[in-house]
């Protein structure tokens, strides 16, 4: 009978085979929490006897990943006496007060969104308008993810409302050449009926829609005076406008706008005459030579002759494009007088530039 015989290092070799093939594997890691930051950015501002409270939409969990997972906003409102100094509120005792006015999941938050923020509005005043102005008003928001997970309240804003005017009247639209004019009533009193109005400027809405009209005002900074140009715009094109009284800077407060007023400007402004028109007569040809005007929309320019006592007839069929024109079907000596007149781009034809010669 023949015997198997191991090497005799074999015996050696299979512990440790063993040993490699039940390595450990790490400890097992509990999943990742992501969780909104809470918001930095909240701000509050009075539109009338309104608040409204703006914020970034979260865009980074705690952990530095982006927000994939929110599940809904929170805004909450603590009222208070107005005092002096507003308060500085932890986190516990605001929740403990604070009341919440509103829980908006994250499939509705379109509806609350405006230029990338989020834009929340509510009545300050229940009743008579002018016990808002004994009150303060302390906001403040919470992400939560869809685990109902949250990291903490957003920044704390307060809000101490003012008496704002109520808003401009007999807002007028006026086309013009190169903008439209608009020019309104100042207010002549507050909300609460005290005089004068805290007027600071005003500011200019636009919009080719007319709901809603941007958040954005027109002008940078307020308008002074009672009459604002639009130089941004086009002929043809429907615009609405309203305008806002500016009450205050910082914080900032606002009027309600007044009603929107809307126009179709049409151009029916013919430009200028040719400038500097000038004749040369060189070997039986007239030559004339001319500037253009100041308007920038001139598509081109008509040539009209006429002989002493004869009618007046154009001497190319279309524009000109050029600012010069040779006529060479003169007769020495005969008398023509000579007229040139600008086009634009939507036909309107201005007052002629007008010269004589007898080549």
């Amino acid at each position: 009978m023949s015997v198997l015989r191991l090497p005799a290092a074999l015996p050696f070799v299979l512990p440790l085979l063993i040993f490699c093939g039940c390595a450990k594997t790490g400890d097992p890691q509990p999943p990742r929490v992501r969780v909104p930051k809470p918001a930095p950015d909240l701000r509050v501002r009075q539109n009338s006897d309104r608040a409204t409270v703006t914020v970034s939409m979260p865009a980074m969990n705690t952990d530095g990943s982006p927000v994939t997972n929110l599940g809904a906003v929170e805004l909450f409102r603590l009222t208070q006496e107005r005092t002096d100094s507003p308060r500085e509120w932890n986190e516990d005792d605001f929740l403990g007060r604070a009341q919440l006015l509103l829980e908006v999941p994250a499939d509705k938050l379109a509806g609350y969104t405006r230029d990338g923020m989020l834009v929340f509005q509510e009545d300050l005043a229940s009743g008579n308008r002018s016990d808002i102005l004994k009150l303060g008003f302390y906001y403040a928001v919470r992400f939560i993810n869809q685990k109902n997970q949250t990291a903490g309240l957003s920044n704390r804003v307060y809000l101490a409302p003012i008496a704002i005017p109520t808003p401009p009247a007999d807002l007028r639209l006026t086309p013009a050449q190169d903008s439209v004019r608009l020019s309104w009533t100042p207010p002549a009193e507050n909300f609460d009926g005290t005089r004068p109005p805290q007027v600071v400027g005003y500011n200019i809405y636009r919009s080719e829609d007319p709901a809603p009209l941007p958040d954005a005002p027109l002008n940078k900074e307020p308008v002074q005076g009672v009459e604002f140009e639009d130089r941004n715009f086009q002929f043809g094109k429907t615009y609405h406008y309203a305008v806002s009284v500016v009450a205050r800077l910082d914080p900032y407060a606002e009027s309600a706008r007044s009603k929107p007023v809307s126009i179709v400007p049409r151009d029916t402004f013919p430009p200028g005459k040719p400038a500097q028109l000038d004749v040369v007569v060189e070997s039986g040809v007239v030559i004339l030579l001319w500037a253009a005007p100041t308007e920038t929309d001139v598509a081109g320019y008509k040539i009209y002759r006429a002989e002493a006592g004869g009618e007046r007839i154009v001497l190319q069929p279309g524009l000109i494009t050029t600012l010069s024109y040779r006529d060479s079907t003169v007769q020495a000596g005969k008398s023509y007088s000579y007229e040139i007149t600008a086009v634009d781009r939507n036909g309107n034809e201005g007052m002629p530039a007008k010269a004589s010669v007898s080549p």
